[in-house]
């Protein structure tokens, strides 16, 4: 049995090992792994937020053009986005635009809490 901070840090650190390697192993596997961990952290996280911040019984979600599965991983891929912006490209346009892109991610998962967070009374 794991402890509850171990357990909590567990998709923080796949997210965080799997971009790490992603871009600094320079082999083709190294690569794929790292993508894959970055991808099974963000499914983990997921998995995790939904359990405990269930949809409300009038969720609205909006972007319904997009896919469930690409509207619930978008924020991890807009991560993802930047950290490649940040290690491959050395412009300045290059870092704003990953600020940018780090910036709308967070509010994307800030607002998913917002409104997925019931209020107790």
């Amino acid at each position: 049995m794991l402890s509850k901070p171990v357990y909590e840090l567990i998709p923080y650190a796949y997210l965080s090992i799997g971009g790490v390697s992603a871009i600094s192993i320079d082999s083709i596997l190294g690569l794929f792994s790292g993508i894959a961990l970055y991808g099974l952290g963000a499914l983990v996280w997921m998995m995790r937020f939904h359990y405990r911040h269930p949809a409300k019984a009038n969720f609205y979600r909006r972007g319904t053009l997009l896919p469930e599965a690409i509207y619930e991983f978008k924020p991890f891929i807009l991560l993802a986005c930047s950290l490649f912006l940040f290690a491959f490209y050395i412009t300045p346009w290059a870092i704003g635009g990953g600020f940018a892109l780090v910036a709308h991610s967070f509010y994307i998962l800030l607002k998913r809490y917002q409104n997925r967070t019931y209020v107790r009374v």
